[in-house]
C-alpha cells in the first residue's frame, strides 16, 4: 500500500431449515370439508371458540424428507388446523384469545367445523396475504404454548426470519469471486515480493498455464482500530475498488480478486522487470530520449486517473512497474493505497516526503488540495530520470519540507549541462509551487519535449483480459 508522511519512508506493495414444512399459502374450502367430515371421536371436551388440536393421521408409511425447493402436500387433517386457528382467532368468545395446552381436546368439533364452513363463504384473501398469515404457524409447534398477543398474533416471529432471507450486496463493478478457491483456479509458487502489509507470490492459471501476481493482503477484523502505520480494513478495500474500474496499458491490470478467511488476495497482471527505481539506480540516469519514453507513459497513465477522478497521491519510482526486465517501452502505475476519489477536494497528509507536493503539507487547517499534487510527483520523476538524483534532498525532514513549499531546487549539478533546455523547462512548469499554474497531465503531453518523441498515439484499452 501507500506510504503516509508518519508511516516509515518506504512502503512495499500492499487484502433450519423448519423442524416442520411450511403451509400452503391458502387453505381451500372443499379440502376443509372433506377432511372434517370423517371427524375423529373426542378424546375430551372442548368449549366452542377453543382451538383444537388435531389427530395426527393414524401411523402413515414413513415420507422421504422432501427436497427443500419443494413444499410437501400436507395431510388432510393438517388442512383442518391450519383453518381454525384462523376462525378461533376471529370468533373466540368475548374477544378472549383461545388457549392452548397439552388438556386440549385431540379431536375435532361439530361447531369448529361449522365455523370452517362459515368462513369458507365469506370473500377469500389473495394468495400473497394468506402466506403471510400462514408462514408464522409452520414454527409454531417449536414455540412456548402461550400464544402471541391478539395485537399481533401471527406478526411476532418474521423479524427473527427477516435477517437470514436477506442476503449481503456485491460491490458495484466488483470482481470479486465467491464461487470457487483461489486454489482451485491457481497454483501459488515462488515470493516475488514482500512489504509491511502485503506479500507478493507468484501464481499459475491451472486451466490455461498463464501467470500472474497474487498480492496477499491481511484482513482486519471490521471496525478494529489499527496502528498509525497499518491499514484498516476499509483501506484495503478502497484500493481494490479502485483497481476494479481501471482499464488501461500505463496502469496495473486487476484481473479478479479473493476474499477468504481473514485475508484478501489480488490477481493482478504479472510484471517481472521490477522497480523503475532499481533500473535508474542500475543506469544511474537516462537518455533524453529514453527518459522522454518512459516520462510519456506516466503521463498517459497520470491523464487516464485523473479522467477518472482518482488522484494517486503516492506516484514515486517504487511505485512503477517495469513489464520486463531492462525495458522502459512499457511502464505502468501500481499500489494504489493512497489513491482517493478527488470530488470535494482532500485534506489528508500523505504521500511520500521526497515527492509531497508543496499544498500537502502547507499545514493550514482547512485547506484542501486536488489532482495537481500528482503532477508534482511527476515533475520529481521526471528530474531523477534525467539528473539521477532528487530535486529535494535533507537529512532533516522539516528542512525538507522547507525546501518543497519553498520551490527551492537548482539544475547546478554539471550532469544538467548535457540535459536541453526543453527538458528543463518541463521539469520547471511542473515543479510550481502554485498548483493553479502547475502543467496538468494533458497539457504536459503537449510539451515540446514529449512532442519531440513523435510517439504514436496511445492504444485503446483491450477490456478484461
Amino acid at each position: 500500500m501507500g506510504s503516509c508522511l508518519a508511516k516509515p519512508a518506504e512502503s512495499a506493495e500492499q487484502k433450519k431449515a423448519s423442524s416442520v414444512p411450511s403451509p400452503p399459502p391458502a387453505p381451500a374450502p372443499q379440502p376443509v370439508q372433506q377432511a372434517a367430515a370423517p371427524a375423529p371421536k373426542d378424546s375430551g371436551d372442548v368449549k366452542p371458540g377453543q382451538q383444537a388440536t388435531p389427530v395426527p393421521p393414524p401411523s402413515p408409511p414413513p415420507q422421504p424428507k422432501p427436497a427443500p425447493p419443494a413444499q410437501p402436500a400436507p395431510a388432510p387433517a393438517a388442512k383442518v388446523v391450519e383453518a381454525i386457528p384462523a376462525v378461533a382467532d376471529e370468533k373466540s368468545p368475548q374477544g378472549k384469545q383461545p388457549r392452548r395446552s397439552q388438556e386440549h381436546d385431540n379431536g375435532v368439533k361439530a361447531e369448529e367445523i361449522e365455523l370452517v364452513k362459515q368462513k369458507s363463504t365469506e370473500p377469500q384473501p389473495s394468495a400473497s396475504a394468506t402466506a403471510a398469515v400462514a408462514t408464522p404457524k409452520a414454527i409454531e409447534p417449536a414455540m412456548e404454548p402461550k400464544v402471541a398477543a391478539p395485537s399481533a398474533p401471527a406478526a411476532a416471529p418474521a423479524p427473527a426470519q427477516a435477517p437470514a432471507a436477506a442476503p449481503t450486496p456485491a460491490r458495484p463493478g466488483s470482481k470479486l469471486r465467491t464461487d470457487v478457491k483461489l486454489r482451485d483456479l491457481y497454483k501459488l509458487g515462488k515470493t516475488l515480493g514482500t512489504g509491511g502489509f502485503s506479500v507478493v507470490k507468484l501464481a499459475t492459471d491451472r486451466g490455461t498455464g498463464v501467470e500472474y501476481a497474487c498480492k496477499i493482503m491481511a484482513l482486519p477484523p471490521v471496525g478494529q482500530e489499527v496502528g498509525e502505520n497499518e491499514n484498516t480494513r476499509e483501506d484495503i478495500f478502497k484500493e481494490i475498488d479502485l483497481l476494479c474500474g481501471m482499464n488501461h496499458e500505463n496502469v496495473i491490470f486487476l484481473k479478479e480478486y479473493f476474499e477468504e478467511g481473514n485475508k484478501v488476495y489480488l490477481i493482478t497482471e504479472l510484471l517481472t522487470g521490477g522497480e523503475l527505481l532499481e533500473a535508474v539506480l542500475k543506469r544511474g540516469s537516462y537518455t533524453e530520449a529514453e527518459a522522454r519514453l518512459c516520462f510519456v507513459q506516466v503521463l498517459r497513465g497520470i491523464e487516464y486517473l485523473h479522467s477518472k477522478n482518482v488522484v494517486h497521491r503516492d506516484l514515486k519510482l517504487e511505485n512503477l512497474l517495469l513489464a520486463k526486465q531492462d525495458d522502459i517501452s512499457l511502464v505502468k502505475i501500481a499500489d494504489f493505497g493512497l489513491a482517493k476519489h478527488a470530488v470535494n477536494g482532500m485534506q489528508t497528509i500523505c504521500g511520500t516526503p521526497q515527492y509531497v507536493a508543496p499544498e500537502v503539507i502547507v499545514g493550514a487547517k482547512g485547506h484542501v488540495y486536488g489532482p495537481g499534487v500528482d503532477m508534482w510527483s511527476a515533475g520529481v520523476v521526471l528530474y531523477i530520470l534525467l539528473g539521477g538524483y532528487p530535486p529535494f534532498w535533507s537529512d532533516s525532514e522539516p528542512q525538507l519540507f522547507d525546501m518543497i513549499r519553498k520551490g527551492k531546487y537548482s539544475f547546478g549539478d554539471p550532469v544538467w549541462n548535457k540535459v536541453s533546455e526543453g527538458a528543463k523547462d518541463l521539469i520547471r512548469k511542473l515543479l510550481v509551487v502554485d498548483p493553479t499554474k502547475r502543467l496538468s497531465a494533458t497539457e504536459a503531453l503537449q510539451h515540446q519535449f514529449i512532442l519531440e518523441g513523435n510517439f504514436n498515439p496511445p492504444s485503446t484499452p483491450k477490456g478484461p483480459r
